[in-house]
């Protein structure tokens, strides 16, 4: 009966050493830092690749803020916002109130302000601090920045430092916008407007294009 009980002794600890030592050798090699898995590899792979850093971006041809320079102006004594001529005034009348408080910060008098419309999304509207006008470009819904890396903050540092996706200045008529455009994929780069009386015009485009299914 004692060697039969020895035996089942025997036999149950072997079993807890197949368990308990392949999952020590695991914890091991998970600190000496294995290597990951092929799906996580590729995974690691394609977002390195999609990834847009500020060489991306880099254009010989693309206008700078010097050229659209405009003198200093008096401040707006009233600024305002027109809640009633656009979808946009009248859909995001708060948003936009709140974010002329601080006054131009655009081209002389104009206010640029944006806000959230999901994860890495941004929306904006243009704002003319003397008429109220709201102002936006044709068919720009949203700005988005899932494959934007953190070097991006590198392209155009001269251009206001404010939601990573736009570069403007006070003294200067450029607005760029930085990312995807209404989260379509082919439309990826940076984006050059240039303010003409209340309209936003399109000037230049430098798009980014990554093939990484390969």
């Amino acid at each position: 009966m004692r060697r039969k009980k020895s035996k089942v002794k025997l036999i149950a600890y072997l079993a807890l050493l197949l368990i308990v030592f392949p999952s020590m050798l695991c914890a091991k090699e998970t600190q000496k830092g294995v290597r990951p898995l092929p799906r996580e590899q590729e995974a690691q792979r394609y977002f390195a690749c999609r990834e847009i850093k500020a060489m991306d971006l880099k254009d010989e041809k693309a206008p700078n803020f010097q050229d659209y320079h405009i003198g200093p102006e008096a401040p707006a004594r009233h600024p305002r916002v027109d809640t009633k001529t656009t979808s946009i005034g009248r859909r995001y009348r708060t948003v936009l109130r709140n974010g002329i408080a601080s006054g131009a910060n655009y081209a002389g008098h104009y206010a640029v302000v944006v806000w959230g419309c999901g994860s890495s999304c941004s929306s904006f509207a243009v704002v003319n601090l003397k008429t109220g006008q709201v102002v936006v470009p044709t068919d720009i819904r949203s700005v988005s920045g899932v494959y934007l890396g953190n070097t991006v903050e590198q392209f155009l540092p001269e251009g206001q430092q404010g939601p990573w996706g736009f570069r403007y200045r006070l003294d200067s008529r450029l607005l760029v916008l930085v990312g995807t455009l209404n989260e379509d994929e082919n439309r990826e780069g940076a984006y050059y407007f240039v303010i003409e009386g209340n309209r936003l015009n399109q000037i230049h485009e430098t798009r980014v294009v990554k093939d990484c299914n390969r």
